[in-house]
Parts: structure tokens; sequence; C-alpha cells
């Protein structure tokens, strides 16, 4: 979320399904809640911000269960059933420097200078060759060339392309990213950097390889809401 927001992707908001409320009228435009077995909260708020801006209400507390849970085949439940029984390490984030090439293409890809795919897929490698690449392997330049030439005006372009580079392919790219060029980082490490990204200057930073006491993770925590 921090990462997204930093990135300033429209679907920057946090995806919990027992956190989400919706309209009515908005609720019956996406088809309703979908029955996948894992991600539905996730794919529930990706069709709502290709209609409209998810926003956060910061004047009420939901306190999701924390039960551990074998249901699914990822999500919530399955991650706390995993941290219980410490299967892998846990203290660890997606890489900073992946948010920054996000931010970057972002920049590029909704600029109000109208140029070619091929102009944009040219400067994508200056930014990433691994974005160069998850870009081709996703069909990025004829399926431009399809929303350029359907679209009337900037503000109906702009919107297909929120619709194409949506929530799946946004996740899908910070994969890309961890298996070639950005493996995670531990958890405090990247939240530091993070933290110096948003130009944060009144927080202490816990700097050690070691996992803090709880008291400075509760602090950190304190401060993810705050910006998030």
């Amino acid at each position: 979320m921090l990462g997204l927001k930093f990135a300033k992707s429209p679907y920057a908001y946090h995806s919990i399904g027992s956190c989400i409320a919706l309209d009515p009228l908005t609720y019956i435009k996406i088809g309703g809640m979908n029955k996948k077995k894992a991600g539905e909260d996730f794919y529930f708020l990706e069709k709502a911000a290709k209609l409209k801006e998810v926003v956060s209400i910061d004047t009420t507390t939901v306190y999701p269960s924390s039960r551990k849970s074998w249901r699914v085949p990822f999500g919530t439940g399955q991650r706390m059933t995993r941290f219980y029984e410490k299967i892998r390490d846990e203290y660890v984030l997606y890489n900073p420097k992946s948010f920054v090439v996000l931010r970057d293409f972002l920049r590029q890809y909704f600029s109000e200078d109208l140029i070619s795919p091929e102009e944009l897929l040219v400067k994508t490698k200056s930014i990433s060759n691994s974005l160069y690449e998850y870009l081709i392997i996703n069909n990025f330049k004829s399926d431009q060339q399809k929303i350029i030439d359907n679209s009337k005006t900037l503000e109906q372009l702009n919107h297909q392309k929120k619709i194409w580079f949506d929530a799946f392919k946004t996740l899908k790219l910070i994969h890309y990213l961890r298996d070639t060029d950005y493996p995670e980082q531990a958890m405090f490490t990247a939240l530091n950097s993070m933290i110096d990204m948003h130009e944060i200057t009144d927080f202490d930073k816990h700097i050690s390889e070691n996992l803090p006491p709880l008291e400075i993770q509760i602090e950190y925590l304190n401060l993810l809401r705050r910006l998030t």
C-alpha cells in the first residue's frame, strides 16, 4: 500500500474483505462479489476501482479475525497459519526500488504528451529492462494501439489505460521485478527506505539487521496507519 501510494497508482488501497464497504449501485455494476476461492476481495475492489476512486475511511476501526486457515490457497488465513508455524521468514517486504520503477512508468504511461506505443516502450527501457520485458510479454504495443484507436478524448484514453494496467497487472509487475532485479528485503530495511522515499523526517528509525523489540514495531505500525 505504501509503495503504491508512493508510485501514485490508482490502485493504492487496502484489499481486506472485512474492511470493505460499497454503495449498492456500484456493487450491482461490478456484478457483486465473485466466487473465487481466494483473492475475491482483491478482484472485487479492482473492479470497483475501474469505475470510481476507492477511498479510505479513517473515522472508525475494524478488527479482522487473526484465525488460522488453510481453506484457500493463499490469503490472510493461510498466511496466519504459515506465520504461527514458522514455515518461512515472514519479516520480508517487496523491495522499494520496484515501486520507483512503477512510479516512473506510470508518469510516462499517463503523461499528457501523446506518444506512440513504440516510443513509450523505448522510454520504459531506459527506466528498467525488466519493465520493458514485462510489457512486451503482456502485449503492450498492440493493446495500447487499440486503446488509442478507440478513444475519442484524453479522459477516455486515460480511463482505458487505467483499466488495462489494472491492480493485477501492477501486482504481476512487482512480482516480475522481484524475480528479476529486486529481491525481497528484510521488513524494517524496506520500511526505512520507504520512509525516506516519502520524505518522513520526524520518525526515529530502527537501524539494525535484527528484528526490533515489540514496542518499536508498534511505533512503525502507528506510522504506517498514519501514512496509509
